[in-house]
Order: structure tokens, then sequence, then C-alpha cells
């Protein structure tokens, strides 16, 4: 469980999944018409950001 405390983001929610190859499956979203935000990587963590 994450715990975010983020007043501009009230009411909104997060969503975080784990994937085997992110790159594969972002290229099949942009086969289906969406358009994947920018990925973000650090040595611990892989993560999409809008």
């Amino acid at each position: 469980m994450q715990v975010f405390l983020d007043k501009e983001r009230a009411g909104s929610g997060l969503l975080n999944f784990t994937v085997d190859d992110l790159e594969q499956h972002a290229d099949a979203l942009v086969v289906r018409g969406f358009a994947p935000p920018r990925s973000k990587r650090s040595t611990r963590v892989s993560s999409s950001r809008s």
C-alpha cells in the first residue's frame, strides 16, 4: 500500500502495476491508438508519468 498526501490531486486516483517489459506494453498502446505518457526511470523503479 502506498499513501500520498498531495492537496493538488485531492479526489483523484493513482494506479500502480508491474509489467515484464514496459517498452513492449507502451508500443502495444500506441498500436491501439493511445499515447502513453513519458517513462521515468531510476535504479529502483520504472514508472510512467504524464
